[in-house]
């Protein structure tokens, strides 16, 4: 693989955000630090040496997907069997999820640079339409399991409206804000890092904007809607898990060259 700088500078800081988590898990953590240090003991090297012994693959990008859900997995599970879990031992548990991401990322893909016209307002544009494009297909599904939704029961049928309408928005909303930054972020799209620090912020932003959907839909059960401050927190954990795997794989997969051509 091309070590330049670039590799060694993102390598530099998967290293601190590792020796963050040992820290962090060693210093802040009660309970489950033995099986939090010792996943990440295992899954660190392995993210590094198995990438470098797999063949180059067109479809390889679907493979971060895999990794999300085994990293996930060895970093929480053993966090649940001791409830409740430490707000500092999830943190550390997301760390760990994080770094050993990065780290297969970065041994397992190849820098592809993107193709830009270097003007900002263009790429931004490319960027909003496609993601308008994506939206558009996931506001056509939604609204049909909305639509199933009042229709099984005629008594909600305005509420159910109501959320259909705030979810298809949200799609919409997040659309704009994610092709935005992801447009904003086409420079640094060449490296795994900077792939994976967009799907965050890209997923972030779009399951936040469907939120107060979400909250309405509760009401209309008869719970108590979230907070604010929660669905901050389920946005963040949601931009977390989904973002960097679904950027990754849309990056180094046959699908780039829908982005390429968008």
């Amino acid at each position: 693989m091309n070590r330049d700088r670039a590799y060694y500078v993102q390598f530099a800081i998967l290293c601190v955000l590792a020796l963050a988590f040992f820290d962090v898990t060693q210093f802040g953590v009660s309970k489950g630090r033995a099986p939090l240090l010792l996943a990440g003991v295992v899954a660190f090297p392995l993210a590094t040496l198995i990438p470098l012994r797999l063949r180059p693959n067109s479809n390889a990008g679907r493979e971060m997907i895999a990794v999300m859900f085994v990293a996930a997995l060895a970093f929480f599970i053993p966090l649940s069997t001791e409830p409740p879990v430490q707000s500092r031992a999830a943190a550390a548990a997301g760390l760990g999820l994080l770094v050993t991401e990065g780290l297969w990322a970065l041994h397992r893909y190849p820098p592809v640079p993107e193709s830009s016209t270097e003007r900002l307002i263009t790429d931004v544009t490319r960027a909003v339409r496609l993601g308008l494009l994506i939206a558009t297909g996931f506001s056509v599904l939604a609204g049909v399991i909305f639509a199933i939704g009042a229709i099984s029961d005629a008594s909600h049928a305005a509420d159910v409206g109501a959320a259909a309408s705030l979810t298809i928005a949200g799609y919409f909303l997040g659309a704009v804000f994610a092709g935005a930054l992801a447009g904003l972020f086409r420079p640094v799209l060449t490296w795994p890092l900077g792939v994976m620090c967009a799907g965050i912020l890209g997923g972030v932003v779009v399951y936040g904007a469907i939120a107060p959907a979400v909250s309405l839909i509760e009401q209309v059960d008869g719970k108590e809607p979230m907070s604010l401050t929660a669905m901050a927190w389920v946005a963040a954990a949601c931009g977390l898990f989904a973002g960097p795997p679904a950027a990754v794989a849309f990056k180094w997969s046959d699908a780039r060259q829908r982005w390429r051509g968008a």
